[in-house]
């Protein structure tokens, strides 16, 4: 048995169209209960931030 759990930043799920995913993090936790054996795999995806259309990055303030 395998389970799947996809962690979303809160400020992705509340504007998922300003952000572009990068790459993710994976953790792996398996769990014995005999008879039984599982596997559990959490996903946490790493996004940035997209620019703004119009905006170049010259010039731009740190």
């Amino acid at each position: 048995m395998t389970e799947v759990v996809v962690i979303e930043p809160e400020e992705v799920k509340s504007e998922p169209e300003a952000f572009e995913r990068i790459g993710e993090e994976r953790t792996f936790e398996v769990e014995i209960t005999p008879p039984q054996l599982s596997k559990r795999e959490i996903v946490r995806p790493k996004y940035r931030a997209k620019e703004r259309r119009g905006k170049g990055t010259q010039g731009r303030e740190k």
